[in-house]
């Protein structure tokens, strides 16, 4: 896809935000991170979101991530120790963490992934997505998800809601209230990832939401060709015999602290496509977003089975209902999640999905 350069500068009184130690202490002196000799213990915070990360050692020597791996947030060596009273998350912390352009760091797990240097430089992929029948991306569907009503044999799904709200499933042919109804939004306070779709009795499973990914240092520069996606994953189409497909999972979030970023490639925290309902033979799967502006159909309903909703950024994200005799419906198609900067960031462009809030 073709990707639009932005240079952002921000205009701030110190090099990076304060932060302070979440046992009571002395704030730290507005200094860049790592700078701070042997026996202090950098911290960082993001007021807004209640989080702080204060580690047990200095940040230490650079980072660069020379192969593609999947990071495991609950069990992997690379997340540093934290003090007590630290936010959980998995940090990884460096003077500078580098992904190179042949390079996709992937994450997964219960807990919320962070990178903490004094410069990050992403050429490659950084992806904290959930993706259909793997391990959903860190901290996704935690505790406080409003997931709607699931429906009956037949319906489709809900989409799973974040910032706003996923779509409805469709209905089972001949029965107007089979369908899964999406829930409402839920705050953007809160450092998390998304909420999975829903599933109707014996019909395809739902998507996971997208993971959780924080970004702290000095100075962020992502390349022209890189990516970092938090989107849901979409749902399993309905297997034989008149069932409803699964509703796609809602978007993650991506955060960003850093008083200077420059922006390339692509910011995403997209909705799943929902999962087709079936007719006899099985409905077809939804397809993961692939990109910033992939607002696709979900799966293919079979013979005249609902298809699935496209999530978001499609504004009508409903799965359509059966057509045929007892024709199950598809599933509805998931949400946005949330991309923040601290300090705000107010951009409006192809490239960042959904927009910053």
């Amino acid at each position: 896809m073709a990707c639009r350069w932005l240079a952002v500068l921000f205009a701030t009184g110190c090099s990076f935000p304060a932060g302070h130690r979440p046992d009571g202490g002395t704030d730290l002196d507005a200094v860049a991170p790592g700078t701070t000799d042997d026996d202090a213990h950098p911290c960082w915070s993001v007021a807004e979101l209640s989080v702080t990360f204060c580690l047990t050692a200095p940040l230490g020597s650079p980072i660069t991530f020379g192969t593609s791996s999947t990071v495991d947030t609950d069990t992997s060596p690379d997340c540093r120790d934290l003090q007590p009273g630290s936010t959980s998350a998995c940090v990884i912390a460096a003077g500078m963490i580098t992904i190179p352009s042949t390079t996709t760091i992937s994450a997964t797990g219960a807990r919320p992934l962070v990178l903490i240097a004094n410069q990050i430089q992403i050429d490659g992929t950084l992806d904290a997505a959930s993706h259909i029948g793997q391990p959903p991306g860190p901290a996704a569907d935690m505790i406080g998800c409003n997931y709607g009503t699931d429906g009956r044999q037949g319906g489709g799904g809900q989409g799973g809601s974040y910032a706003e709200k996923g779509g409805d499933g469709g209905d089972k042919n001949g029965d107007n209230g089979a369908h899964g109804a999406a829930g409402g939004t839920i705050s953007g306070t809160v450092f998390r990832g998304g909420c999975h779709g829903g599933s109707t009795t014996s019909g395809g499973l739902a998507g996971a939401g997208g993971g959780a990914v924080m970004l702290i240092a000095n100075s962020i520069s992502l390349g022209a060709a890189s990516a970092i996606n938090a989107s849901g994953a979409s749902g399993f189409g309905a297997g034989p015999s008149d069932l409803g497909g699964g509703g796609g999972g809602s978007g993650g979030m991506i955060a960003f602290a850093t008083p200077t970023v420059s922006l390339g490639g692509a910011i995403f925290a997209n909705g799943g496509h929902g999962g087709g309902g079936s007719n006899g033979g099985s409905g077809q799967d939804g397809i993961d977003p692939v990109d910033p502006g992939d607002d696709g159909n979900g799966g293919n309903g079979d013979t005249m089975a609902g298809r699935g909703g496209p999530g978001y950024p499609n504004a009508n994200r409903a799965g359509v209902s059966g057509g045929g005799m007892n024709a199950g419906g598809g599933g509805g198609g998931g949400g946005p999640g949330r991309v923040r900067f601290f300090p705000p960031l107010s951009l409006v462009t192809a490239n960042i999905s959904p927009p910053p809030s």
